[in-house]
């Protein structure tokens, strides 16, 4: 079997994402498509809307075969920790040959030129350095530092554009992780990644931004997509803000102590003092805000609000060359089912479908970042009213099985 893979959010899942797996499927001859997603907080810093088995249903339903958690620890990273994490899982998946993603310049040879040189060119880490002892932030150090290289100059642009950067990111963990996937950039579609305007093709920034202005996004979605939001908004399961997360979040900036900062992932030059100067901020915003500069852009601060929610230290990351510790199922249909089958008797990853059952399975590192997993489920279920909250979910949740009916129909039930 051809198995084709991407890593994904999926916040919400909409026609540009159904686009890129489709053209996966159609480029790479796949007869099967693994996605890896974010669960409950995503790699800007920002909570999802949905629950994670509710929008790996819906990637199912619009041409997934199976959907994969990935784990907390590495959905809220930097584009280099969120790639490793993602592409470490991955290539722990037998017989995943392609790794697919979404660039606005899908030039692989250029892609892959950038990548090798951020691992790899001395002359270019030394112009980074200056670059970063100047104050820049580490994103815009390396497109200037590119720019002034004597011989990759040329290619500096491809580091202007969001997910230029992230394809850059899965190559450069690709091949420091001496990976056998080979990757695939496709042809972004669509809206700008960051771009908040509602137009036909919308990015997920501006489908969020519509939602939580309570904007109908039926025309903006697939259908199974939109089907699976608005049961979710009458149910009351919709997060739309960060703001829901402040009495968590100010709490416990509240009773941190500046050594509990400092040991937070993306805490560096001091800013864990920054932190304790405006903690008595009113909300996020207000803190964000505060301690923002052009060293400190907002998605690294939100990062660390949450990595402060979800009690996540440095010392919780994997290295580089550690092996992810488990692959947690959320979602497949009957082609993800025969992998998942094919899985279990070769693949050196534990496949986690019951978790509170199989966590005495796993390695200490492994233990620890399920226990993170199982955080940023309750922690995101306190961020609901009260009413819609669900404490516990965590350890009733099993894999989402999708059926299709002779009829042509989807059909969703639990794994039994």
């Amino acid at each position: 079997m051809n198995v084709a893979a991407v890593i994904a959010e999926y916040n919400p899942f909409h026609f540009g994402h159904q686009f890129h797996l489709q053209e996966t499927r159609k480029q790479t001859h796949a007869d099967a498509l693994v996605v890896v997603m974010s669960g409950y907080f995503t790699q800007r810093g920002q909570p999802a809307i949905l629950q994670p088995w509710q929008r790996a249903k819906a990637a199912i339903q619009h041409g997934a075969d199976i959907v994969i958690l990935l784990p907390a620890v590495s959905s809220l990273q930097p584009a280099d920790g969120f790639a490793a994490g993602g592409v470490s899982v991955i290539s722990q998946l037998p017989g995943v040959r392609y790794l697919s993603f979404g660039a606005e310049s899908p030039c692989l040879e250029d892609l892959t030129t950038v990548a090798d040189a951020l691992l790899h060119d001395p002359v270019l880490s030394e112009l980074a350095k200056e670059g970063q002892k100047a104050g820049g932030n580490f994103g815009r150090t390396q497109a200037m530092a590119m720019g002034r290289h004597p011989v990759l100059k040329n290619l500096a642009p491809l580091l202007n554009s969001p997910n230029n950067i992230l394809a850059i990111s899965y190559i450069k963990a690709i091949l420091s992780q001496a990976s056998s996937l080979q990757p695939h950039a496709i042809a972004r579609k669509g809206a700008g990644y960051l771009d908040e305007e509602l137009q036909p093709l919308a990015s997920a920034s501006a489908l969020r931004k519509a939602l939580s202005e309570g904007i109908s996004l039926q025309a903006h979605l697939p259908a199974a997509s939109y089907a699976v939001l608005e049961e979710e908004r009458l149910l009351g399961r919709v997060i739309t803000s960060t703001e829901q997360f402040s009495a968590q979040i100010l709490t416990l900036l509240q009773r941190a102590t500046l050594s509990e900062i400092a040991e937070l992932p993306e805490i560096n030059e001091g800013l864990e003092n920054r932190f304790m100067l405006y903690r008595n901020a009113a909300s996020i915003q207000d803190f964000i805000h505060s301690v923002k500069s052009k060293r400190y852009p907002y998605s690294k601060l939100q990062r660390s609000l949450f990595h402060l929610l979800l009690g996540i230290r440095t010392s919780d990351l994997p290295s580089a060359q550690t092996p992810m510790p488990y692959a947690l199922v959320l979602a497949y249909n009957t082609t993800g089912q025969k992998l998942l089958s094919q899985w279990r008797k070769t693949s050196g990853i534990p496949l986690i479908t019951r978790p509170m059952r199989q966590r005495a399975e796993l390695t200490d590192l492994g233990k620890r970042m399920l226990d993170i997993d199982r955080l940023a489920s309750e922690a995101w279920t306190l961020a609901l009213p009260l009413a819609y909250r669900q404490p516990g979910l965590w350890s009733k949740q099993h894999p989402i099985r999708i059926s299709v009916s002779t009829s042509g129909e989807t059909e969703a039930r639990l794994e039994e």
